[in-house]
């Protein structure tokens, strides 16, 4: 009672359903952390979205990991009360060459006032441009026949999916 959100996101009512963490259970800086299943390679545009909660006086950390085998890299962190409201958060995961992971990991504080929820959680943009018979005069044909513009060859981003658009 009396911890979380009062209502999710998604239909701001309390007939929703949401993912949080109580900060009255456990110790002192400890994280929980809500893993998805593997991702595919992604493209240079590709986003992770979703909306959080985090209200009280003794709120931790809210991270965004980029899980590669087993080296995790924070790409998105926020901390401190922000409020009894849903943020909204879009966080740019950019090309990953490889399968990976994405970690949502709450960090307990040191003081039980407080929870963290998020709702929402969606990719966006995170697939590469499809094969396609032919493309435009104003596209590149990348190697394995997918087009993208010609002002996206050569700009420090495998836009093709094969790094074609990045080759002299």
């Amino acid at each position: 009672a009396n911890t979380g959100p009062a209502f999710d996101h998604t239909k701001g009512t309390p007939d929703g359903y949401y993912m949080y963490v109580d900060s009255s259970a456990g110790n002192a800086f400890q994280f929980a952390e809500l893993s998805g299943t593997e991702l595919a390679p992604s493209s240079p545009t590709c986003q992770f979205t979703f909306w959080y909660h985090m209200y009280g006086a003794g709120i931790g950390r809210l991270m965004v990991v980029l899980r590669v085998g087993t080296r995790d890299t924070i790409i998105w962190r926020m901390s401190q009360n922000k409020g009894n409201k849903w943020n909204q958060a879009i966080v740019d995961v950019g090309r990953v060459d490889t399968k990976f992971i994405i970690v949502l990991k709450a960090e307990r504080s040191f003081s039980v006032l407080g929870d963290i929820a998020i709702d929402d959680v969606k990719f966006a943009n995170c697939q590469f441009p499809p094969v396609q018979d032919f493309c435009r005069a104003n596209q590149f044909t990348c190697a394995r026949k997918a087009c993208v513009n010609m002002d996206r060859k050569c700009d420090f981003a495998d836009d093709c999916g094969d790094g074609s658009d990045e080759k002299g």
